[in-house]
């Protein structure tokens, strides 16, 4: 990590002016970026690994993929900086979320502009000279910008501070939500990433592994609100909340509530036939490649605690 954080600072090192800001970016960013799952990062490496002729599976093609999955933990690391003063959260990975430090306060802002920058100069440094690259950028272009929708539309339903419209958060919504907040930049930029760098960019066959990767992004999110429930605190890293309200009390109703419901119950339901579902959606894939590249992402997600 903090290579590669080095690496994206030499940009602008001779300028000495800059110094001072430089390091308080290195801070930033290492504070940030560490602690992660790094899933999505890595998944790039693995699918790249997986995907790989012999011709391309050279060291320079190796570190480069891993490269372009550092370039996706920065794009989540922007995302939550973000994130975290929009929901007004207090902990990010058990640790005050970076405006909570002590001194940054809403300076977290331009910090995740500056993070959102490093994606795309990783890009540059180690892509620039490959045929790919303008493909590769337009790919991170494209899903930053369904993020930033997805986060839009996450806002609009349940506003911060303000009574929310119950009437508005329909499965449908609930469903564009996910797919455009978390599902494509979580699971199909770091495959379709690995796909274009094997030079498989056919938009039929990105489109039917786009379809698989959506499905289980719906998965992981169900999962992740599962776990902002139901999961160990110590273990999430999360601080428990009740519609973003932590009274100790106010939890414990809603609990109770889910509870009575079962709803852990219908919950494991889901998660057996949901992994069925996607094992069969993939097995019905037809495409050029090893689909063993989406079988690991559905066994790295599959009853996780975190």
């Amino acid at each position: 990590l903090e290579t590669v954080c080095q690496e994206v600072l030499v940009t602008n090192e001779d300028d000495t002016r800059l110094a001072e800001a430089l390091q308080r970016f290195k801070t930033m960013l290492l504070y940030n970026l560490r602690g992660g799952k790094y899933n999505r990062g890595m998944s790039v490496a693995d699918s790249f690994s997986i995907l790989a002729s012999t011709t391309l599976a050279t060291h320079d093609n190796m570190q480069r993929a891993i490269r372009v999955g550092w370039a996706i933990e920065f794009m989540q690391s922007f995302f939550l900086i973000a994130d975290d003063i929009m929901d007004k959260s207090l902990t990010r990975r058990g640790c005050p979320c970076w405006y909570k430090v002590e001194g940054v306060g809403l300076d977290a802002i331009n910090d995740s502009f500056f993070v959102e920058q490093m994606v795309f100069v990783i890009l540059r440094q180690q892509c620039q000279k490959e045929s790919y690259y303008k493909d590769l950028v337009h790919l991170f272009q494209d899903t930053i910008f369904q993020t930033v929708v997805g986060q839009s539309l996450d806002l609009t339903t349940a506003p911060v501070g303000a009574k929310v419209d119950l009437n508005t958060y329909t499965q449908e919504r609930y469903d564009t939500i996910v797919q455009y907040k978390t599902a494509y930049y979580s699971f199909y930029l770091p495959v379709a990433a690995a796909l274009i760098m094997c030079g498989i960019n056919d938009q039929d066959i990105l489109q039917s592994t786009q379809k698989v990767l959506l499905e289980l992004g719906r998965y992981f999110q169900i999962q992740d609100d599962f776990l902002d429930c139901f999961g160990d605190p110590a273990v999430t890293g999360k601080i428990e909340s009740n519609y973003g309200k932590d009274d100790p009390s106010k939890v414990k109703v809603i609990k109770d509530l889910y509870t009575s419901l079962d709803l852990q119950k219908i919950y494991h339901q889901y998660e057996e036939t949901s992994y069925k579902s996607v094992l069969q959606l993939i097995e019905n894939l037809n495409v050029p490649y090893n689909k063993q590249v989406l079988t690991l992402f559905a066994e790295k997600i599959y009853k996780r605690t975190k």
